[in-house]
C-alpha cells in the first residue's frame, strides 16, 4: 500500500499521542477593514464604523469575493493603521508633495531604490535624469510601438526604428506576431536599443546613435 494511503493510526510510533485540535472557541472574531458589506448583501462582512484615523470607512467599489458583492478599498493601510482616502492622500511624501490624483486601486507614490515614497512627477523626473547615466533602464513600450514611457504614462523617448523579431522561448507576457526589436531616441537625444511587446514592459540599453 503506498505511503499516502496509508491509515493515520498505522503511521504513529507505538505509544504515540495525537493532540487535539486547539480550542479555538473563544478566539476574537477577526475584522475584515479592505472591505465593506454591500446594501444588497447586508452582513456579508464585519466593517468597523470608524478607522484609525477617526474617519468612517470610504464608500469603496464594487468587488466580488467569494461570490458575493462587496464594495471594496474602503481603507487603506498605512503604517499598521487602517486610515480613509482623503487622510492617506493628505501625507506629505519624501518629496515634499501630496501623492498624486490616482484611483482607488493605486497609491498616487513610488518607492525609490533608497526608499524614499516620493509623488508620480517625482518619479517620472527622477527616472528621466537617469538616462543621463546611460546605464539599463527599464520602461514600458505604448501599444502603438511608437513610445517608451514610465509606469505612470511620462515620455522617455520615441521609437526611431522597429521590426519583428523571432522569440526564441516560451512567454507568457510577449507573443510572436508583437515581439519586435527598438531603437528609441530618448528625451535627452541619446539612443537606447531594446526588445519586447507593445504595452509591455521593456529593457533598455544605450546604444551608439545610428549612421
Amino acid at each position: 500500500m503506498p505511503a499516502r494511503c496509508v491509515p493515520a493510526e498505522r503511521r504513529r510510533r507505538p505509544g504515540a499521542t495525537i493532540a487535539p485540535p486547539p480550542n479555538r472557541a473563544n478566539d476574537p472574531a477577526p475584522i475584515v477593514r479592505h472591505f465593506g458589506p454591500h446594501p444588497n448583501t447586508p452582513n456579508t462582512m464585519n466593517t468597523p464604523t470608524k478607522l484609525d484615523c477617526g474617519h468612517a470607512p470610504d464608500p469603496g467599489s464594487p468587488a466580488n469575493v467569494n461570490g458575493k458583492t462587496v464594495m471594496g478599498w474602503t481603507s487603506v493601510l498605512r503604517d499598521g493603521k487602517h486610515i480613509c482616502h482623503t487622510c492617506d492622500n493628505a501625507r506629505i511624501l519624501s518629496c515634499g508633495h501630496h501623492p498624486s490624483p490616482h484611483s482607488n486601486f493605486t497609491t498616487g507614490t513610488a518607492r525609490t531604490p533608497d526608499g524614499r515614497e516620493i509623488c508620480w512627477t517625482c518619479a517620472d523626473a527622477e527616472q528621466v535624469a537617469a538616462l543621463l547615466d546611460r546605464k539599463p533602464t527599464g520602461g514600458y513600450l505604448s501599444g502603438d510601438g511608437q513610445t517608451v514611457t514610465t509606469w505612470t504614462g511620462g515620455t522617455l523617448g520615441r521609437v526611431t526604428w522597429s521590426r519583428p523579431c523571432t522569440l526564441s522561448r516560451m512567454s507568457y507576457t510577449h507573443d510572436r506576431k508583437g515581439y519586435r526589436s527598438v531603437n528609441v531616441r530618448d528625451v535627452h537625444g541619446n539612443y537606447w536599443t531594446g526588445r519586447g511587446s507593445p504595452g509591455v514592459c521593456i529593457r533598455l540599453r544605450p546604444m551608439k546613435a545610428p549612421k
